[in-house]
């Protein structure tokens, strides 16, 4: 009888007691793993140097993508008002007015253009409309123009001209309202009545 036979037939007669079979399973027939040395060690983490860069410090695939395509570019609009970021596609030589014209209409209140994020400089001029224009493509990037709500550009810069489309604000904060009309007496008005 060979080995392997001999250790079925002891197994089997050894496993029978009271007439009943007791069960094994094989995961108790083989040493049990002692302590977590014997455990495989998880997958070493990435070191920080080897981490992916962040999407806004990638550059685009194409550098030409925001190129102008038959004489209109794409402007990216950031609103923190509404927090919205959108594109509008423009004539490539749009004016800072009809620019203005599009995005007040857009949104719904009158605008003012500021280069970045509060503190940054505002867009009031042609001029210097025209220079973002040229800039707002940076590392193959469309960088978007802010816009904020004139009163609040104002409050954040009130040294800045204000723009001819704009209502102009007060340089104070409190202006006493003085009336149009001379102040009449009810009595000597006549009521019409039809």
């Amino acid at each position: 009888m060979s080995p392997k036979s001999r250790t079925i037939l002891t197994d089997a007669t050894n496993q029978f007691k009271n007439g009943i079979r007791r069960m094994r399973s094989t995961q108790f027939d083989r040493p049990l793993a002692k302590g977590k040395e014997n455990y495989p060690s998880p997958p070493p983490m990435p070191s920080a140097a080897t981490t992916p860069p962040l999407p806004s410090q990638t550059t685009d695939a194409d550098p030409h993508r925001w190129d102008p395509v038959n004489g209109m570019i794409v402007i990216k609009v950031s609103v923190p008002a509404t927090d919205d970021i959108w594109r509008l596609r423009v004539a490539e030589a749009i004016s800072l007015r009809a620019f203005r014209a599009k995005v007040e209409l857009k949104v719904g209140f009158a605008v003012a253009f500021m280069d970045r994020e509060p503190g940054g400089r505002q867009i009031v001029s042609e001029e210097a409309f025209k220079r973002w224009i040229a800039g707002r493509v940076r590392n193959g990037r469309n960088h978007p123009i802010i816009v904020v709500r004139k009163q609040q550009a104002f409050i954040l810069n009130p040294s800045t001209p204000t723009s001819p489309l704009s209502p102009t604000l007060p340089t104070t904060p409190m202006t006493p309202i003085t009336p149009t009309m001379p102040y009449m007496p009810t009595s000597n008005l006549s009521v019409w009545s039809p």
